[in-house]
């Protein structure tokens, strides 16, 4: 053919033969494309199921704690490459040289930190070094003097020991530092109830309960009105300290006497019946089969918040893989731990681990009954990652 005849692309074609050809090749690279997108979604949800499917049990009793270190984070974390849940203690003593020993490597790193000291004075505290507990809070106080957690608890240490001086004013700096926290008025209206100030007691508790009601706080009410001898208003507090906490003992044995003093002595007795009923339950719960205390589930759950203290420590200073390996110890040490899980929600969604993290906020829902957020939040995650199936239940 010669170059003048020869036919060059588009020639010989009308516009609407071109027009459609190309519309064509276009929606054909965007499915390929949309079909790409599909393969990588499934690809990622796919790794995601598999590197953890093993650790997830649906069980209606207490969640399992993961067993497993994602190998992809196995790095080398000194002591802490072993599993969380390996060689758990089984005695408190073993507990406490647990504990000790994270202490004092957290406070070796950090010796100037009043957050790892007060750390310290409250595992002090725990184990009853009560005076080494004071001796770490006032060094806390040295390097701050408005070191709000220190103040509190050398004011409740004071309380136990009798020295309402001391908790006056350790209790007052606090309020003055955190005057919208709770905790502070709490320490304070209990040195005044000590001190026969019912006055002071109200003028400390009775606004701040209007916008944060606390059962705690109406007993105390309640014990201030009964100084005054107004049994009528004692009454009163007392049966909101119980509608805040119905298992409250001590409220319901003094709203008993409250009442008796009112002349009301049927509803008193039926008060007192409860209070029965309650400390008889408290002392079975805290009861051996074999008729043994037993404080030793209790003190694991102790145990598991110094843990969890700990790992906050640690994600403040850049160190996430170490903070979450303590919070997975702290469940493993108490399967019903609600902090430590919703700490590693957190961690889980700040590094994309939406499995993972979907994970952890099932287990919040089981532990959580009343609180709805956690299984709306997993179902929300789940929907993302097209898992209708769970998203749904």
């Amino acid at each position: 053919m010669s170059e003048a005849n020869r036919v060059l692309p588009g020639e010989g074609r009308s516009p609407a033969a071109t027009t459609t050809s190309s519309l064509a090749w276009m929606m054909l690279g965007m499915l390929i494309a949309a079909l790409a997108l599909v393969a990588g979604a499934a690809h990622f949800w796919w790794r995601e199921l598999l590197s953890v499917s093993a650790a997830v049990e649906q069980t209606d009793s207490a969640p399992q704690p993961f067993s497993w270190l994602p190998p992809a984070r196995a790095v080398d974390l000194d002591a802490l490459v072993t599993a969380p849940t390996a060689d758990m203690p089984t005695t408190t003593a073993a507990l406490f040289d647990e504990i000790n020993g994270h202490i004092e490597k957290l406070c070796g790193r950090f010796p100037e930190s009043p957050d790892c000291l007060e750390i310290k004075a409250r595992v002090c505290d725990w184990q009853g070094k009560t005076e080494q507990a004071i001796e770490v809070w006032r060094r806390c106080l040295e390097i701050d003097p408005q070191y709000l957690h220190a103040h509190v608890g050398l004011a409740t240490v004071a309380l136990r020991l009798d020295d309402i001086d001391a908790a006056l004013e350790h209790a007052k700096t606090a309020m003055e530092i955190a005057p919208r926290e709770f905790l502070p008025r709490d320490l304070l209206a209990q040195a005044l109830i000590n001190q026969q100030q019912p006055r002071e007691v109200l003028n400390v508790l009775e606004e701040y309960l209007e916008s944060d009601p606390r059962s705690h706080g109406f007993f105390l009410v309640g014990q201030a009105y009964v100084q005054l001898d107004e049994f009528e208003l004692a009454k009163i507090a007392f049966e909101k300290a119980i509608s805040k906490f119905p298992e409250y003992a001590d409220a319901h044995y003094a709203l008993s006497r409250a009442l008796i003093r009112l002349g009301e002595r049927d509803e008193a007795q039926e008060h007192v019946q409860i209070y029965s009923r309650l400390i008889a339950k408290e002392r079975a719960d805290r009861n051996s089969p074999s008729g043994d205390r037993d404080d030793f589930p209790e003190t694991r759950r102790q145990g598991a918040t110094f843990l969890t203290d700990i790992g906050r420590i640690y994600l403040a200073v850049g160190e996430p893989m170490r903070a979450e390996w303590y919070w997975r110890r702290a469940i493993a040490l108490a399967p019903s731990h609600v902090a430590a899980r919703e700490l590693l929600v957190s961690a889980s969604l700040k590094e994309k681990r939406l499995w993972e993290a979907a994970h952890w906020l099932d287990e919040l829902g089981r532990l959580k009954k009343d609180d709805p957020r956690p299984w709306l939040h997993a179902a929300q995650l789940f929907a993302e990652g097209l898992i209708f199936e769970d998203a749904e239940r």
